[in-house]
């Protein structure tokens, strides 16, 4: 689809880049750039930078780009799709729809006709047993908009009827388990239930949730919709579309068990909550949403039941493996969120419960201790070791001494004695190790690997290619006061660089053009996005020492030039290098050229090169 170019950059010039990125990614300021770990691949010490000029580039791994980019990279978007997503970000209008009829995007408008389709219903006269449902859970009318609830008719087949009736096919109805087959009969999935919309990261409806109205024992009360092309349950957080923005502003979520609870407490104005799809929480769906919230903390606020703490246990090992910062809160047994929330001083309640939160080893031992687990030192013993494999999950070493003094605590347990069997629960550890302080342990960062893509151009060639990206004004030097062409390069890359830049030199933004177009090779803008990152910090470096306005100028301009004076040496010797076996082979007529060029080099050492 052909899209105004005008629209591209304005979007690209309204997109604050830092601070989009850091939505998805910690980074810190550098000099005048931002640094962070690299979500493209992975490493320990950050090398991934983000300039305030609109791109980014990952000295790690070569990745580079601007906003639209890093989202049809990062979030899997197509170029289209990326676009709306940043035009509604900064209120810039896309027309636009996708321009390919996949099986996907198809079965996303099903989903979508669904929603709608139940929603209707929900505030017509047959949808009033859901509504009054929703009433009697004290969700107003204004939220169950908001999250788009709705009513399934109870009848055989009306939304299929529906659907067939705007051309989809049975066989693409049934693929996206919107409808089943059974007995030579096609009939609706969803029958007589309140309808739960559950989104992705876009806000885009790709299954549901269905809570049975009536009593029929042989159907769940709750049922979610089959996986499908566009729906994977284990990596699909509920209400995720609603918490990101507010859960990005705190630095942290509340993940709770069930679809009413997450409404509830939005309702209450607690709006960083989620909750997994009728599944336990998995490694995938506390993946899915550290990538799309980048939050620290995460409270974990189950029901207090029993099943609701075996729900909390089972959540810890992956809470702590992508590394956040799990505070477990604890309810008494018999109430959830949902009916906290909504008693009187509910929100004070809620405060004074998020207050006493308990660390993982708080919770285990309590739980264990409730339990009658803890009597025996066999048992004192087994806990202790889980609690330490636990330990070991998270990355942050330093947090390993608190929470094994934690455990010494409850456990009264001797420090050396600890110590053993925390290294002993290492496999990873040697015996060496065991000397060290534990605030010594260190992960080995030594390897780390830098990419340079611009190691194809010869030191000459770089110093004039950074001069040449930093604006148009420096590159119309190049072309007017020197007179350079390709032919000055003595490296292929250089030339290719040189003709790409060529092309390009007069834009309004160089580097916005070239990660825009579809005819730049990928090796090339990438190349040129890292000598502007290099740019950037070595500008930021200068500051430090000098506050002439015209210091830097005067330096590139000067180290430039000794730059092509350099590599007219590299040609001449070139020249003379071939003249040579023309020589040898008795081809004198060469002689006076080859004397031409030894003078010439003669001079240029003799004369120009002042900055060695």
């Amino acid at each position: 689809m052909k899209i105004d170019k005008t629209i591209i950059d304005e979007i690209i010039r309204r997109i604050d880049i830092i601070e989009l990125i850091s939505e998805y990614i910690t980074l810190k300021q550098s000099g005048k750039n931002h640094k962070g770990l690299c979500p493209f691949h992975n490493e320990k010490t950050p090398s991934f930078s983000v300039s305030n000029e609109g791109f980014y580039h990952c000295f790690g791994c070569g990745e580079s780009g601007n906003a639209i980019k890093f989202l049809q990279k990062y979030l899997n978007l197509s170029f289209v799709e990326a676009l709306v997503f940043l035009g509604n970000r900064c209120g810039v209008e896309v027309h636009a729809q996708p321009t390919e009829t996949t099986k996907e995007n198809q079965i996303r408008t099903i989903y979508q006709i669904a929603q709608e389709y139940y929603s209707n219903l929900l505030f017509q006269p047959v949808g009033d047993e859901a509504y009054e449902y929703f009433i009697q859970r004290n969700i107003a009318p204004e939220t169950m908009k908001q999250f788009g609830l709705g009513y399934s008719p109870d009848k055989f087949d009306s939304l299929y009827n529906d659907l067939k009736r705007r051309g989809f096919s049975a066989e693409l109805l049934i693929e996206s388990k919107i409808v089943n087959y059974k007995n030579s009969k096609f009939y609706d999935f969803f029958r007589a239930r309140a309808m739960f919309p559950i989104k992705d990261f876009l806000g885009r409806t790709i299954a549901f949730g269905g809570r049975q109205l009536g009593n029929n024992k042989l159907a769940g009360k709750y049922i979610n919709s089959s996986e499908s092309p566009i729906y994977d349950k284990k990596s699909i957080l509920f209400g995720l579309f609603e918490a990101k923005n507010e859960a990005r502003k705190l630095n942290e979520i509340y993940i709770v068990e069930g679809y009413i609870d997450v409404i509830s407490l939005w309702q209450a104005g607690i709006k960083n909550v989620v909750a997994p799809c009728g599944t336990a929480l998995t490694f995938e769906q506390l993946r899915y949403l550290k990538k799309h919230t980048n939050v620290q903390t995460v409270y974990f606020l189950f029901d207090g039941d029993i099943a609701g703490q075996n729900a909390a246990l089972r959540g810890i090992a992956p809470a702590l493996e992508i590394g956040f910062d799990l505070r477990i809160i604890v309810l008494p047994d018999g109430k959830d969120p949902d009916t906290l929330i909504n008693q009187e001083e509910g929100l004070v309640e809620f405060e004074n419960y998020k207050k006493h939160y308990l660390s993982f080893v708080d919770f285990i031992s309590k739980k264990l201790i409730s339990e009658g687990a803890l009597k025996t030192p066999a048992e004192k013993s087994e806990a202790i070791k889980i609690m330490l494999s636990l330990i070991w999950k998270i990355k942050d070493k330093a947090q390993h001494v608190f929470y094994i003094d934690n455990i010494r605590e409850i456990f009264n347990y001797p420090k050396d004695a600890m110590m053993e069997l925390y290294y002993a629960s290492n496999p990873e550890i040697t015996s060496k190790s065991k000397d060290k302080n534990i605030t010594e342990l260190k992960t080995n960062t030594s390897n780390k690997k830098y990419v340079d893509l611009t190691n194809n151009l010869a030191p000459e060639e770089k110093i004039i290619f950074k001069f040449a990206v930093k604006n148009a004004e420096n590159f119309a030097v190049l072309i007017k006061k020197y007179n350079i062409s390709e032919n000055i390069f003595i490296t292929d890359f250089a030339k290719l660089l040189f003709e790409t830049l060529y092309e390009y030199w007069d834009s309004n933004d160089l580097l916005q053009e070239l990660l825009q177009s579809e005819y730049v090779p990928e090796n090339i803008s990438s190349a040129v996005s890292q000598l502007k990152i290099e740019n950037i910090e070595e500008s930021s470096n200068w500051k430090k020492f000098s506050d002439q306005d015209n210091f830097n100028k005067i330096s590139d301009e000067d180290a430039v030039e000794t730059a092509l004076y350099k590599l007219r040496i590299k040609n001449i010797d070139e020249e003379l290098k071939n003249i040579r076996l023309s020589l040898k082979a008795g081809d004198v007529s060469l002689m006076n050229q080859w004397q031409k060029l030894i003078s010439e080099k003669q001079y240029i050492l003799d004369n120009k090169l002042r900055y060695e």
